[in-house]
């Protein structure tokens, strides 16, 4: 995660698939919708389609997407990403405390680097 501005937040999200592909079952490709959810799940702050295709399925994908910060700044993102056949639901923390300090501007308005753990 990234601060892009004070309102905007860049995510760069690593999708790895970690399941054997199965022609019968998925065919020559499987649709994927991922969502980035709110603390309460009750907002979604970003969603897109993602095809994972027969041929790439075990490759590693990266998707870069922005979501929209808002204060307080939630101690979680939800990340799911969502199929006919799969789903997978991850909480992420937004701890600020990861954001350096300065007194002129509030921790989640500096560009830099939030390390997940």
């Amino acid at each position: 995660m990234q601060s892009i501005t004070c309102t905007l937040l860049r995510i760069d999200l690593s999708i790895v698939p970690d399941f054997r592909w199965d022609e019968k079952i998925h065919g020559g490709a499987e649709a994927f919708i991922i969502l980035v959810e709110d603390v309460d799940g009750k907002v979604i702050l970003f969603h897109d389609s993602f095809i994972l295709r027969q041929r790439y399925a075990e490759d590693e994908h990266n998707v870069k997407l922005t979501v929209p910060m808002f204060e307080p700044v939630p101690p979680n993102y939800y990340f799911s990403i969502i199929s006919d056949c799969w789903e997978m639901r991850l909480p992420i923390s937004s701890n600020t405390s990861s954001f350096p300090r300065n007194s002129s501007h509030p921790p989640h308005c500096l560009t830099c680097r939030l390390y997940l753990s």
